[in-house]
């Protein structure tokens, strides 16, 4: 089975947009909501907000580790699956494990346990989601992906005839706004809190 060659049906960009939205439910989910609640019954009030911050410095520590490793991994994997959709499917399915997990633990430990688990599991997933978007796109012959940093420089040569923006609530998406203000086009927003 080789990529796509045809624009991307409707269908296809709603499960790829629904998989991101899954991604951020259940982070958002955990961090802003499940975890904090938790925290104090695990490790007593005082001590809840060191237990959260260990859990998100966990959590970081390994998604800086396992996304770009696993992406990187993916990008010379051949199966029949394609490259990307095998360490999707098993990420997918671990992250559901993983979850069942955390909902059924009892104690700190565990739920440490559980959350890097599930960080590891989704990062599994996630590094080679970010190459499965553009590989479509390119795939698709119409799109094109290029790194922001040359936006500018492309816009004055070039042009465009439209604009897709991926943008989230982080700092580092700052410059997008300033952007979309000089240079309109479609945004897609991907993080709930």
């Amino acid at each position: 089975m080789g990529r796509p060659v045809a624009a991307l049906p409707v269908f296809q960009i709603f499960q790829l947009s629904i998989y991101w939205f899954g991604i951020n439910a259940i982070w958002g989910g955990l961090n802003n909501v499940i975890l904090q609640r938790r925290m104090d019954d695990l490790v007593g009030k005082g001590n809840a907000g060191s237990g959260l911050a260990l859990l998100t410095l966990l959590g970081a520590a390994v998604a800086i580790l396992v996304q770009p490793t696993i992406g990187t991994i993916s990008d010379y994997t051949i199966t029949r699956w394609g490259r990307r959709k095998p360490y999707i499917a098993i990420g997918a399915v671990l992250d559901v494990v993983f979850l069942a997990g955390i909902a059924t633990s009892n104690t700190y430990v565990s739920v440490v346990a559980f959350v890097v688990l599930l960080q590891i599991s989704s990062n599994f997933a996630q590094g080679p989601f970010q190459g499965y978007v553009p590989d479509l796109a390119r795939a698709c012959g119409g799109l094109r992906c290029y790194d922001h940093r040359l936006f500018e420089r492309r816009a004055r040569v070039l042009g465009y005839h439209g604009v897709l923006y991926q943008m989230g609530n982080a700092h580092y998406h700052g410059f997008v706004y300033d952007r979309l203000l000089k240079h309109p086009g479609v945004v897609t927003l991907h993080d709930l809190y």
